[in-house]
């Protein structure tokens, strides 16, 4: 069997072009500061000894080097809705962003919070951003439409939504499981003693669960007696609707 040829290596091209191995890595980078018919030459012989560049390496190197003159911390970014007066909604991105920064920071990353639309940040204006800034991963939180879409190019990062409210593009996504829960808190209610249970619901808090939480309900309720089945409110929560439902269930 014939002998398996090594690759060539940074080692023997700085062997061959009489350069150390810090002149032959910046010229393979391509760094000015090396004269252009050096940086040429080493080319050159790299590619006569069938050299190839080790991606991973090259990465875990760019990196070192970052925490060498930086924080040492890479970072996340997490895009949220811009803020505004609706409190249960602005408790709810605050919620978020804490859990997020806590779990990130578990993990040794640091966390950086946008929001989508304050002060003209747009698609163009983020992805420079997060480039200029080295960012590789990108969480997407509520989005202000209930199937928002998000001008975005997830080829260049690690992207992933929380919730179901970014439906475009499509990434991987993390979510609360609405209808197991519900079938949960049913379930908890019955075991202590209450008969008649029922779900009231704003319209859009079910849609941006996918309907899932009224599923979940409907689907529990059909292990009650017919007497005990009462059909969800899943509307506006005013004062006349919810009082008319009551006396009639």
């Amino acid at each position: 069997m014939a002998k398996k040829r090594n690759p060539a290596s940074l080692r023997s091209i700085a062997d061959k072009t009489g350069l150390s191995l810090g002149a032959v890595s910046m010229a393979m980078r391509g760094d000015t500061s090396i004269p252009l018919k050096t940086r040429e030459r080493v080319l050159a012989i790299a590619k006569e000894l069938g050299y190839q560049r080790n991606a991973r390496v090259s990465e875990l190197m760019t990196l070192l080097k970052k925490q060498t003159l930086g924080s040492g911390v890479e970072t996340l970014a997490l895009v949220q809705a811009e803020t505004n007066t609706n409190r249960n909604e602005q408790l709810y991105l605050e919620s978020t962003i804490a859990s997020v920064r806590r779990r990130a920071r578990e993990k040794g990353y640091g966390l950086e919070v946008f929001e989508w639309g304050a002060n003209g940040l747009n698609s163009g204006r983020f992805q420079q951003i997060i480039k200029a800034r080295g960012i590789r991963g990108v969480l997407f939180g509520m989005h202000r439409d209930i199937t928002g879409a998000v001008p975005f190019d997830c080829d260049t990062v690690a992207a992933q939504a929380i919730g179901y409210s970014v439906v475009d593009p499509p990434m991987h996504r993390v979510v609360i499981d609405h209808y197991r829960n519900v079938r949960l808190a049913m379930a908890q209610m019955l075991a202590r003693g209450y008969q008649r249970i029922g779900l009231m619901i704003h319209p859009e808090s079910n849609s941006r669960s996918r309907d899932l939480v009224s599923a979940g309900f409907i689907d529990m309720s059909r292990h009650l007696p017919v007497s005990d089945r009462i059909p969800p409110l899943v509307e506006d929560p005013e004062s006349s609707v919810i009082t008319k439902w009551n006396r009639k269930y």
